[in-house]
């Protein structure tokens, strides 16, 4: 999974995670609950990948680990 051209670039990070086929929507709504933390990226096939500024990675890595309590979230090599 590739983000659009573009996307990635200085003071960004990314994170991919694979998630099971109903959760995309339910991952989009708690990324998006997290104003401005990060952007999430899928191509339909269950595997997304989430792009947040440098200085909140360690944020984002808090949130993936709590979310994979919660749902199959798998995180994948960056």
């Amino acid at each position: 999974m590739q983000p659009p051209e573009g996307v990635l670039g200085p003071g960004l990070v990314s994170r991919r995670l694979r998630v099971g086929d109903g959760d995309v929507v339910w991952l989009r709504s708690v990324v998006e609950a997290y104003d401005g933390l990060a952007l999430l990226y899928g191509d339909g096939t269950g595997e997304v990948m989430l792009v947040a500024p440098e200085a909140l990675a360690p944020e984002l890595d808090a949130l993936i680990s709590a979310l994979q309590t919660e749902a199959h979230v798998a995180r994948l090599p960056d």
